[in-house]
């Protein structure tokens, strides 16, 4: 992406392109990437529950699951959106049940359904 001015990482133009390069990154398995793009914005109102919901995903993808779920804590799931709040629900959920604390796992997934109701995979896993 060529942009025809600079711009500073605090600003929204800078956080949300670094956000979707972070992404980009992260879906060609370059991880080290996303999450240096990802920790560009986290000090950015704006744009920090996205990148700590992501920087949580390197993480576990990483198989770092006590990182991830220490920045999948940071969100603050009050100012997130329904969607951010799903996913990340449905994440822990799995890191959960990964780890086997079942209870914690069965609450996420709890949380996950009532966000989005309709989504058949959350509540399968609702079922185990």
């Amino acid at each position: 992406m060529i942009l025809g001015f600079s711009l500073t990482a605090c600003s929204p133009l800078a956080s949300g392109p670094q956000v979707l390069l972070g992404n980009y990154s992260f879906q060609r398995g370059e991880y080290q990437s996303a999450a240096l793009n990802y920790m560009e914005v986290l000090d950015d109102p704006e744009f920090q529950a996205f990148a700590a919901y992501n920087l949580g995903n390197v993480y576990q993808a990483l198989g770092e699951p006590e990182s991830a779920k220490q920045q999948w804590e940071t969100v603050d799931l009050d100012q997130a959106s329904t969607e951010l709040q799903f996913r990340l629900n449905f994440n822990l959920g799995v890191l959960l049940f990964q780890q086997g604390q079942y209870l914690g796992a069965y609450r996420s997934f709890r949380q996950a359904v009532k966000v989005k109701p309709g989504d058949l995979n959350t509540k399968k896993n609702l079922e185990l």
